[in-house]
């Protein structure tokens, strides 16, 4: 149990730091860093009222600047429930207490990792290529690892305490 706390401080401290990789300026304010003497405002937003068709198509296509915080939350908790899960139910295995229900993971942690961490990247490597194009339902995958998940470890904590 103390190696399963261990490795979930250790993976969200590491999604703590990608997250704080991400810059603070916005994107007119970082080309323009490196000159710091002249002073760094926003363009100008077009007037809507002096717009031809043309314009007005090309001025809508300018998605605003959504937070990545759901994001980073989300695959937070999916990468702890991730975690929690392979752990306790290895817990479990050794013990002798249950069966893994799940056919296709096999009985050593090592390969439950193996099979669950490539899972879990691609979830949500698919949820955050949705939310870069800005996609209304990129959290879906998200939720789907954190429910499923969810569930594994809620059914370890049942068996182990």
């Amino acid at each position: 149990m103390t190696r399963a706390v261990t490795i979930l401080a250790v993976l969200l401290l590491c999604q703590l730091l990608v997250a704080q990789g991400q810059p603070s300026l916005p994107p007119y304010a970082v080309k323009n860093a490196a000159v710091e003497s002249i002073p760094v405002q926003p363009p100008p937003a077009p007037d809507p009222l002096r717009l031809s068709q043309a314009q007005l198509g090309q001025a809508g296509a300018v998605a605003p600047h959504r937070s990545w915080r759901g994001f980073w939350a989300m695959t937070a908790a999916a990468t702890a429930l991730t975690v929690a899960d392979i752990e306790l139910s290895q817990s479990c295995l050794q013990q002798s207490t249950c069966s893994e229900a799940n056919p296709l993971l096999p009985r050593s942690r090592g390969a439950a990792y193996a099979i669950q961490l490539p899972l879990l990247g691609a979830g949500t490597w698919f949820s955050y290529h949705l939310k870069k194009h800005n996609r209304n339902h990129w959290w879906g995958a998200q939720v789907g690892l954190i429910v499923g998940h969810a569930i594994g470890t809620a059914s370890g904590v049942r068996v182990a305490f």
